[in-house]
């Protein structure tokens, strides 16, 4: 029977890999950081199952001599010598799709926390600091985001009502009518 070394995990449960594994393959299960921990058992691995652990060098490479897969947990294979691994006749795999919406999630709540600069004043709260100036000038993120994110500006009904790429009117318009517009001039100079 085949032999696949998990080398490290971070969830409680090793039900999808078992049931997966059942009949075909004996599961070692380690909890590892780096490859002198996970070597001791992974010397005759068929297969090699990769979360963080790591790096897995040319030289890790060489001690796994049967060793004809490492599949890695997340996106990433920059912990994996792909060179070496060619050279080995290993394939190695990736989960392209691994926490995708929790990226994207977490990249827009350090946008918003950067725009509105949460650390900044939470550290000023906590010292017993409560005043906007020390972070000024602060932006709104109308108009802006949708740039931070595609790199382009904001798609915007133009004069004519179709939606299209629309340029401010006039000098100094930010974009958030008239009154915000004054705010935001007054806030520049």
């Amino acid at each position: 029977m085949a032999k696949v070394v998990l080398t490290d995990y971070v969830w409680d449960s090793l039900d999808v890999e078992r049931t997966t594994l059942d009949g075909l393959a004996t599961l070692v299960a380690l909890r590892t950081k780096t490859p002198a921990e996970f070597l001791p058992e992974a010397t005759d691995c068929d297969a090699l199952l990769n979360t963080y652990a790591g790096p897995i060098t040319a030289e890790v490479m060489k001690q796994m001599p049967r060793c004809r897969i490492i599949a890695r947990y997340g996106i990433g294979v920059d912990t994996i010598d792909l060179e070496a691994a060619t050279a080995a006749g290993i394939i190695v795999t990736n989960n392209p799709t691994y926490c995708i919406e929790e990226v994207a999630e977490h990249t827009m709540a350090l946008l918003l926390a950067c725009a509105r600069k949460v650390a900044f004043y939470e550290r000023h709260v906590r010292g017993g600091r409560w005043e906007l100036p020390p972070g000024k000038p602060m932006f709104r993120l109308v108009g802006r985001a949708e740039k931070a994110v595609t790199n382009s500006p904001p798609a915007r009904p133009n004069s004519t009502g179709s939606q299209g790429r629309r340029r401010r009117g006039r000098a100094g318009n930010c974009g958030h009518g008239d009154l915000q517009s004054r705010r935001c001039r007054r806030e520049r100079r």
